[in-house]
């Protein structure tokens, strides 16, 4: 009965995940309070009974002691921020949302068996479904509705990406072994609907990481699977293709080039001026680095470097590179207690992904490897690592291959 109430409260904290995601206000918004309240205080309240009361051992490897002796530190990390200026309201909403990722542990505790996680999964689809729509929605109302010049087409709402690309991979990899036709006819719609709130974001980094990761799908399945997915590929790329024209009507030739443009200034290096910004930044934040090596500035540190595109000193606490971001907040060598459990997971994860022989978990395995993938990839262009879909990510494809772990000598 214990567990039956947990998981409710995990299938709840999954159910209202569409307002967390959604929510995009400056600053610190009655949404941002609310789910702080509801996510963070039941999940610290669960901690405290499992770890003070219950004396529960959390610590199944390594990894999850890294894990607990990383959020010590950052905990710890309030003193330097203090010391560096920095106020209390901006650490604890940085601390709060990074703390999220702690719903590993719950998840790893209360998933064991198919049933709950594919129920867990279900969920958590029907709230990203709804990020998909918004997403149509945001971009409609940002260019269609007060459409008067073309270049307006390629101006987007760019949030979520890393939901939208894990849905493409999760619906991609579960349609391969789907055997009715029903239900691959959901999936392929699925999949469709997340790939064109995907390309209304024109986050070409994003667009990329789509790619390499369905040819990762592509390398990992079997010959039938792979027959499946070129079939697939192909049928989507000619719906997208067809309501692309359809929709757009005289400004898809616009659309077409703006995606067109987006991919071939990826391969520009230091001549794209975003490249060179990118670069003075990094400039900036590493000599910060390597001045507080030990640690760091303190989570909400703002610093300032000089933008290249609009030409003016840019004071901000976000960088577009999270293991900059992570060395650059807490330090070196409490960014590798953090880095130690990433990189162990994708290690076990593409373990699993190759030896299981159990269908379920080897589809989730796999689609956990390619969403730690997604992260670590896109942190070298962004801070997937703090964002709100990456928070989540980190914590079920952890909790998934904790279960598979503990699983293993029975799958």
């Amino acid at each position: 009965m214990q567990e039956k109430l947990q998981r409710f409260w995990i299938y709840t904290i999954a159910a209202i995940s569409f307002l967390f995601f959604s929510d995009s206000e400056e600053g610190i918004s009655v949404v941002d309070v609310i789910i702080a309240a509801i996510y963070n205080g039941s999940l610290f309240i669960w901690l405290f009974w499992q770890l003070a009361v219950k004396r529960k051992k959390l610590v199944d490897n390594y990894a999850d002691l890294s894990i607990l002796l990383f959020y010590f530190f950052v905990l710890l990390n309030f003193f330097i921020a203090f010391l560096n200026d920095v106020t209390l309201l901006i650490w604890f909403r940085e601390f709060t949302l990074l703390s999220l990722v702690l719903y590993y542990f719950p998840i790893r505790e209360y998933f064991s068996e198919k049933k709950h996680i594919f129920t867990l999964l279900i969920i958590f689809l029907l709230s990203i479904l709804y990020i998909v729509f918004m997403q149509y929605y945001g971009y409609y109302r940002i260019t269609m509705k007060d459409l008067k010049y073309a270049w307006q087409l390629i101006h987007s709402i760019r949030l979520n990406m890393a939901l939208f690309v894990v849905l493409i991979s999760y619906g991609t990899i579960f349609v391969l072994y789907q055997k009715k036709l029903l239900n691959r006819i959901i999936l392929i719609g699925i999949i469709m609907l997340s790939s064109g709130a995907l390309i209304s974001t024109f986050a070409r980094t994003f667009w990329l990481i789509a790619l390499m990761l369905i040819f990762l799908i592509f390398l990992y399945v079997p010959v039938l699977q792979k027959m499946r997915l070129a079939r697939y590929s192909l049928i989507l790329v000619i719906v997208i293709l067809s309501m692309i024209s359809f929709v757009f009507k005289g400004n898809s030739k616009v659309v077409f080039s703006a995606i067109t443009q987006r991919f071939t200034s990826s391969m520009e290096g230091k001549k794209d001026i975003s490249v060179r910004s990118r670069l003075d930044e990094y400039r900036v934040v590493i000599k910060r680095i390597k001045q507080y090596p030990l640690a760091g500035n303190g989570m909400g540190k703002f610093f300032s470097f000089h933008e290249p595109i609009k030409k003016f000193e840019r004071r901000t606490d976000f960088i577009h590179n999270g293991y900059l971001f992570f060395a650059y907040r807490f330090g070196i060598p409490v960014f590798c207690f953090f880095l130690y459990p990433f990189i162990y997971f994708i290690i076990k994860a593409e373990n699993y992904s190759r030896l299981i022989k159990d269908e379920f978990y080897k589809k989730i395995a796999l689609a956990s490897l390619c969403s730690l993938l997604l992260l670590l990839i896109s942190d070298f262009s962004t801070t997937q690592f703090l964002q709100r879909d990456g928070v989540f990510i980190l914590a079920v494809s952890y909790a998934f291959i904790g279960i598979i772990t503990r699983k293993e000598k029975e799958i």
